[in-house]
């Protein structure tokens, strides 16, 4: 469990801070706060997809390169396992 937590704390700490960062300074009679949160959790998404479809674009094009299984393959498992816990989080 603790290896887990120092795996993806940081993440899970960023996923959750997401909607306090789309409401910071915004009005509680303001309309459109649901939207706003909306649109910053979707971008904080497509940033870790894009992360993480970089990392498997360059393990699949550096495929038969020697440093592959030391670099480039523990990224992209590790970009993927991000990505779910992001999803997970963020859509809670």
């Amino acid at each position: 469990l603790l290896i887990v937590m120092n795996t993806v704390g940081p993440q899970i700490l960023t996923a959750l801070s997401v909607p306090l960062i789309a409401l910071w300074k915004k009005q509680p009679q303001q309309s459109g706060i649901l939207s706003s949160v909306m649109v910053c959790a979707a971008t904080f998404i497509l940033y870790h997809t894009v992360v993480a479809a970089s990392a498997a674009a360059c393990a699949g094009w550096l495929r038969s390169h020697l440093m592959l299984h030391k670099v480039f393959s523990p990224r992209f498992m590790l970009g993927g396992v991000v990505l779910l816990v992001i999803d997970v989080i963020t859509l809670i």
